[in-house]
Protein backbone atom coordinates (compact mmCIF):
# COMPACT_ATOMS: atom_id res chain seq x y z
CA UNK A 1 0.00 0.00 0.00
CA UNK A 2 0.88 3.67 -0.67
CA UNK A 3 1.95 5.86 1.98
CA UNK A 4 1.77 9.68 2.09
CA UNK A 5 2.69 12.43 4.41
CA UNK A 6 0.92 14.47 6.93
CA UNK A 7 1.74 17.32 8.54
CA UNK A 8 0.05 18.29 11.51
CA UNK A 9 -0.04 20.97 14.37
CA UNK A 10 -0.31 19.76 17.79
CA UNK A 11 -0.10 21.43 20.80
CA UNK A 12 2.87 21.26 22.81
CA UNK A 13 1.48 19.31 25.62
CA UNK A 14 -0.15 16.99 23.37
CA UNK A 15 3.09 16.32 21.53
CA UNK A 16 5.33 16.29 24.62
CA UNK A 17 2.80 13.58 25.64
CA UNK A 18 2.79 11.57 22.42
CA UNK A 19 7.05 12.06 22.21
CA UNK A 20 6.81 9.94 26.11
CA UNK A 21 4.38 7.68 25.33
CA UNK A 22 6.24 6.42 22.40
CA UNK A 23 9.64 6.44 24.36
CA UNK A 24 8.27 4.53 26.87
CA UNK A 25 6.76 1.91 24.17
CA UNK A 26 9.76 1.50 22.42
CA UNK A 27 8.08 2.99 18.93
CA UNK A 28 9.06 5.98 16.27
CA UNK A 29 6.46 8.92 17.14
CA UNK A 30 5.80 8.56 13.52
CA UNK A 31 4.44 4.81 14.45
CA UNK A 32 2.62 5.75 17.54
CA UNK A 33 0.73 8.85 14.95
CA UNK A 34 -0.32 5.95 12.28
CA UNK A 35 -2.07 3.80 15.25
CA UNK A 36 -3.58 7.00 17.31
CA UNK A 37 -5.24 8.30 13.79
CA UNK A 38 -6.12 4.70 13.03
CA UNK A 39 -7.67 3.96 16.70
CA UNK A 40 -9.56 7.32 16.54
CA UNK A 41 -11.22 6.34 12.80
CA UNK A 42 -12.05 3.28 14.04
CA UNK A 43 -13.60 4.82 16.71
CA UNK A 44 -15.64 7.27 14.85
CA UNK A 45 -16.92 4.74 12.12
CA UNK A 46 -18.14 2.41 15.12
CA UNK A 47 -20.09 5.27 16.47
CA UNK A 48 -23.17 6.52 14.71
CA UNK A 49 -22.80 10.27 14.12
CA UNK A 50 -18.71 11.23 14.09
CA UNK A 51 -17.52 14.60 14.66
CA UNK A 52 -14.07 15.82 13.41
CA UNK A 53 -13.57 19.18 14.58
CA UNK A 54 -12.40 21.86 12.29
CA UNK A 55 -9.25 23.47 12.41
CA UNK A 56 -8.82 26.94 13.40
CA UNK A 57 -7.72 28.79 10.48
CA UNK A 58 -6.05 31.47 12.56
CA UNK A 59 -3.31 28.40 13.38
CA UNK A 60 -2.53 27.27 9.96
CA UNK A 61 0.31 28.06 8.03
CA UNK A 62 1.94 28.21 3.71
CA UNK A 63 3.91 25.65 4.85
CA UNK A 64 4.22 23.35 8.19
CA UNK A 65 8.21 22.72 9.88
CA UNK A 66 8.56 19.39 9.91
CA UNK A 67 9.97 16.85 13.39
CA UNK A 68 13.52 16.71 13.02
CA UNK A 69 15.79 14.75 15.57
CA UNK A 70 19.41 16.41 16.33
CA UNK A 71 21.19 13.73 14.18
CA UNK A 72 18.70 14.73 10.96
CA UNK A 73 19.14 18.15 11.08
CA UNK A 74 22.80 17.79 10.67
CA UNK A 75 22.05 16.15 7.16
CA UNK A 76 19.67 19.08 6.17
CA UNK A 77 22.47 21.96 7.25
CA UNK A 78 24.07 23.70 5.08
CA UNK A 79 27.52 23.45 6.09
CA UNK A 80 26.73 19.14 5.16
CA UNK A 81 25.52 20.03 1.66
CA UNK A 82 28.39 22.18 0.86
CA UNK A 83 30.84 19.54 2.70
CA UNK A 84 29.23 16.84 0.63
CA UNK A 85 29.69 19.20 -3.02
CA UNK A 86 33.18 20.08 -1.69
CA UNK A 87 34.13 16.25 -1.07
CA UNK A 88 32.71 15.62 -5.03
CA UNK A 89 34.59 18.51 -6.65
CA UNK A 90 37.70 16.83 -4.68
CA UNK A 91 37.69 13.65 -7.14
CA UNK A 92 38.15 15.97 -10.08
CA UNK A 93 40.17 18.92 -8.95
CA UNK A 94 42.12 17.73 -5.68
CA UNK A 95 44.12 21.40 -5.57
CA UNK A 96 43.77 23.27 -2.44
CA UNK A 97 42.08 26.44 -2.93
CA UNK A 98 39.09 26.98 0.19
CA UNK A 99 40.29 29.29 3.28
CA UNK A 100 41.52 28.02 6.19
CA UNK A 101 38.31 28.85 7.83
CA UNK A 102 36.22 26.53 5.86
CA UNK A 103 38.74 23.80 6.41
CA UNK A 104 38.20 24.36 10.08
CA UNK A 105 34.68 23.83 9.91
CA UNK A 106 34.51 21.13 7.73
CA UNK A 107 37.26 18.90 10.35
CA UNK A 108 34.64 19.87 13.15
CA UNK A 109 31.14 18.72 11.09
CA UNK A 110 33.26 15.35 10.33
CA UNK A 111 33.91 15.04 14.15
CA UNK A 112 30.18 15.74 14.84
CA UNK A 113 29.44 12.93 12.21
CA UNK A 114 30.80 10.26 14.62
CA UNK A 115 27.95 10.28 17.08
CA UNK A 116 25.51 10.32 14.21
CA UNK A 117 23.16 7.74 14.14
CA UNK A 118 22.44 8.26 10.07
CA UNK A 119 26.39 7.35 9.08
CA UNK A 120 27.76 3.85 9.13
CA UNK A 121 30.46 3.02 9.82
CA UNK A 122 32.10 2.37 6.55
CA UNK A 123 31.10 6.22 5.47
CA UNK A 124 32.38 7.54 8.80
CA UNK A 125 35.86 5.76 8.32
CA UNK A 126 36.16 7.45 4.55
CA UNK A 127 34.80 11.06 6.00
CA UNK A 128 37.80 10.76 9.03
CA UNK A 129 40.51 9.86 6.22
CA UNK A 130 39.37 13.57 5.16
CA UNK A 131 39.07 14.88 8.51
CA UNK A 132 42.53 13.52 9.26
CA UNK A 133 44.05 15.20 5.98
CA UNK A 134 42.19 18.59 7.08
CA UNK A 135 44.08 18.17 10.42
CA UNK A 136 47.18 17.63 8.94
CA UNK A 137 47.07 20.80 6.34
CA UNK A 138 46.06 22.95 9.23
CA UNK A 139 48.55 21.96 12.12
CA UNK A 140 51.16 19.38 10.70
CA UNK A 141 54.04 20.17 9.34
CA UNK A 142 54.02 17.01 6.61
CA UNK A 143 51.18 18.23 4.55
CA UNK A 144 52.36 19.05 1.21
CA UNK A 145 49.88 21.84 1.28
CA UNK A 146 49.19 21.77 -2.86
CA UNK A 147 46.50 19.23 -3.05
CA UNK A 148 44.37 16.86 -1.32
CA UNK A 149 45.73 13.03 -1.19
CA UNK A 150 42.23 11.71 0.11
CA UNK A 151 41.09 12.56 -3.61
CA UNK A 152 43.93 10.48 -5.27
CA UNK A 153 43.35 6.42 -5.92
CA UNK A 154 43.27 4.61 -3.10
CA UNK A 155 42.18 7.13 -0.56
CA UNK A 156 38.60 8.48 -0.09
CA UNK A 157 36.13 5.83 -1.31
CA UNK A 158 33.95 7.63 -4.05
CA UNK A 159 32.15 4.70 -4.81
CA UNK A 160 30.94 3.64 -1.40
CA UNK A 161 30.02 7.61 -0.46
CA UNK A 162 28.36 7.54 -3.64
CA UNK A 163 26.05 4.38 -2.59
CA UNK A 164 25.65 6.35 0.33
CA UNK A 165 24.34 9.60 -0.39
CA UNK A 166 21.72 7.58 -3.67
CA UNK A 167 20.53 5.45 -0.75
CA UNK A 168 19.69 8.52 1.75
CA UNK A 169 16.78 8.89 1.99
CA UNK A 170 14.45 10.16 4.94
CA UNK A 171 11.03 11.17 5.49
CA UNK A 172 10.14 14.31 7.04
CA UNK A 173 10.06 12.42 10.57
CA UNK A 174 13.70 11.42 10.06
CA UNK A 175 13.10 7.93 9.74
CA UNK A 176 15.10 5.80 7.05
CA UNK A 177 13.14 5.11 3.60
CA UNK A 178 13.96 2.12 1.76
CA UNK A 179 13.08 1.65 -1.56
CA UNK A 180 12.93 -1.73 -3.04
CA UNK A 181 12.49 -2.02 -7.10
CA UNK A 182 9.67 -5.07 -7.23
CA UNK A 183 10.40 -5.16 -10.56
CA UNK A 184 13.25 -6.28 -10.96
Amino acid sequence: MKKSIINLRLDEQDKKAMERFCSDNGVPISVGARDAIKLYLENQSSSSKPSIPEEDPSELESWEVPFYNEDFTLLKSWLFTRLVHWVTSKRYDPVIRSNRNFYTNCMYLIASMDDNSYFPNDILIEFNKIRKELYDYLYGQTHNRTFFQFARVGGFDYEKFDLFMRNMNYSEEGMKIIYLDLNS
